[in-house]
């Protein structure tokens, strides 16, 4: 049987099941985990996956052959693209990479801090442009050494100053230090029992300010392959960003933050620890393992609170992590782990009364995709989370739609090193095989 047709028929017994569910007991509380507390959630009266089903058929005929093409190398680094984004492939020592992605992107490095200090002044975010770079100045120096190395080869290529390279690897911090809890993002694993085939398939929001959609233009895959004996890693962001968000690595590995400023945690530290940008990169280029990995992840120091999800092929693990303490969370039903903005450990304070709306809103979309996951357990592929993470949080997902925070979104299998990408309003899913750019 085709795998299409292997779909179709694990999502038909799962709606069969589900609708015999619901015929006698009305409900899907209570299926391998603790009953979802109650939410001012209209979408959740109805049958859960009713609209995320229409979005199902639509992703049937997605054809998953990488169709990037090499546009340009420089030494032993390649450049990739679609004529959307870009994917660059680097090699060699730290400097050398740095080297390459200098060389390789300089254009588009320039075009995107322009962009940065535009969008910023006119956010209001950043008062004046001294102030951006004053902030990144101060932080540059807390970047590791493997990417301070990095830095330098890429002013020695793209002629950018190194004033430039610590704005584009420090505004985001900058813009966290002002903002706090204003994120929206999600994440959502599933492994057996829940997936079709039992493999782990990740989905992942990335929902933040409207007018990160600007930058879209810059987005750039950047794989590290370091001669050091590092893991080769690759992760997303933007032109001129070194670090990221949401990493890869060729053990099969992920890690995903999303902002956890609603754990009450009100300290801050910034200018004064390891960005967090660039310490998550350094986490999948020093783990092979999803135990290593949690090790480490468990020992952070932050600078401002996160939510972690790590996982390999196989399981996933959420780390809560406070500026002081780091909770571990485990998922609360076979096959199934996820995360929005809300930390669940009974140990953190409240989060502040100016967070109340922000806190119900990260608590819907959580239940909201613990619903869609039962909903499609047993038949729960990357088209099936693809499905899911179209769907918008006022039709019982995740997503929001129509406020422009729904910045860019992937799904990832990671026993295939198997991505697949999409920014609303720009780039449509599109897969990315990490095989092609892992050496």
């Amino acid at each position: 049987m085709s795998p299409k047709r292997n779909t179709f028929a694990r999502l038909a017994a799962a709606l069969c099941a589900l609708l015999l569910l619901v015929g006698c007991s009305g409900s899907l509380q209570g299926i391998g985990a603790p009953p979802l507390p109650a939410s001012e959630n209209d979408a959740a009266a109805r049958l859960p996956g009713s609209y995320t089903t229409g979005l199902i058929a639509n992703l049937a005929d997605l054809d998953p052959t990488d169709t990037f093409f090499l546009q340009q190398s420089f030494e032993q680094g390649r450049l990739y693209s679609n004529h959307k984004i870009r994917i660059v492939s680097l090699k060699g020592s730290w400097q050398d990479m740095g080297r390459q992605y200098g060389a390789l992107l300089g254009r588009h490095i320039k075009e995107m801090r322009a962009a940065v200090s535009k969008q910023l002044l006119q956010a209001g975010i950043a008062r004046s442009e001294a102030d951006l770079t004053a902030f990144a100045a101060k932080l540059a120096p807390l970047y590791p050494p493997r990417f301070q190395a990095m830095l330098q080869g890429v002013r020695q290529t793209s002629g950018l100053p190194a004033s430039d390279m610590a704005v584009l690897n420090g505004f985001f911090d900058f813009i966290l230090s002002t903002q706090n809890a204003q994120a929206t993002c999600a994440a959502i694993a599933a492994w057996e029992p829940v997936s079709g085939d039992g493999r782990l398939v990740l989905g992942r929001n990335f929902d933040f300010a409207p007018f990160f959609k600007n930058f879209a233009p810059q987005l750039v895959i950047t794989v590290l392959n370091p001669d050091d004996g590092s893991t080769p890693t690759a992760s997303i962001g933007y032109a001129g960003q070194l670090g990221s968000i949401s990493t890869f690595n060729a053990a099969g590995l992920t890690l995903e933050n999303n902002n956890g400023a609603l754990n009450g945690d009100t300290t801050r530290h910034f200018l004064q620890r390891t960005p967090f940008l660039a310490r998550d990169v350094e986490l999948l280029l020093d783990n092979r393992t999803l135990d290593a990995l949690g090790e480490q992840t468990a020992k952070l120091q932050m600078a401002f609170p996160l939510l972690y999800m790590v996982t390999d092929a196989r399981r996933a693990v959420v780390y809560e992590a406070g500026t002081e303490r780091v909770a571990r969370r485990d998922p609360a039903e076979p096959g199934l782990l996820v995360a929005s903005n809300t930390p669940l450990d009974p140990g953190w304070p409240a989060p502040p009364a100016a967070y109340k709306d922000i806190a119900q809103d990260s608590r819907v979309r959580y239940d909201n995709l613990v619903r869609l996951a039962r909903a499609y357990k047993a038949a729960l592929d990357d088209r099936v989370m693809m499905a899911i993470l179209d769907t918008p949080t006022e039709e019982g997902g995740a997503t929001p739609k129509g406020n422009g925070h729904d910045t860019w979104q992937y799904v990832a299998v990671p026993a295939d090193l198997r991505l697949w990408f999409k920014a609303p309003g720009y780039l449509d899913w599109t897969p990315v095989d990490l095989k092609k750019y892992f050496r």
